[in-house]
């Protein structure tokens, strides 16, 4: 079956995106760990390919991996087969990445913060990827929709600390 959009996690107008871009990958992987590691290196490499800057590129992998991962781990209750769907997309402006999956229902940005104050023997397991990804990204945004989550992360250059 095709890809779950047209234009993925449409949920802003053009007029609402900041900047640019341009799909550089579409990609259909299982919720499986062994099609997560070809997603990891092909994204990398489109991004590359496309120009984007080394900071972005590490960006946008750490974050694809890291709700991969979650959607993989939690995202189901049974052992079937089931499709992840990803775009990225890329320009001078911003680096998108649109993740579609027909696991339960999770906005990112809900999530409890990690408790960062306590000792890690009184923390509960989990939190601090999806703490690092809304971190590290400039927007996210999610809908759900036709029973599928539809995430949309978003990356703005960075001056160069440099310049």
């Amino acid at each position: 079956p095709p890809a779950p959009w047209t234009r993925p996690c449409a949920s802003l107008t053009p007029a609402e995106r900041p900047g640019r871009t341009m799909p550089v990958l579409d990609l259909e992987l299982r919720n499986d760990f062994a099609d997560l590691s070809r997603a990891a290196r092909q994204a990398n490499a489109a991004l590359e390919a496309a120009g984007a800057s080394a900071e972005a590129v590490y960006r946008a992998s750490l974050g694809l991996e890291e709700i991969l991962t979650n959607i993989i781990k939690y995202g189901y209750d049974d052992q079937a087969e089931h499709r992840i769907a990803v775009r990225i997309e890329a320009g001078p402006e911003s680096v998108r990445l649109a993740i579609a999956d027909d696991g339960h229902p999770f906005d990112p940005r809900q999530a409890p913060p990690p408790r960062l104050d306590r000792p890690l023997s009184e923390r509960r397991a989990g939190g601090l990827g999806i703490h690092l990804v809304l971190a590290m990204m400039d927007r996210v945004d999610y809908r759900r929709q036709d029973g599928r989550n539809l995430l949309e992360l978003t990356i703005l250059p960075r001056p160069d600390p440099g310049d």
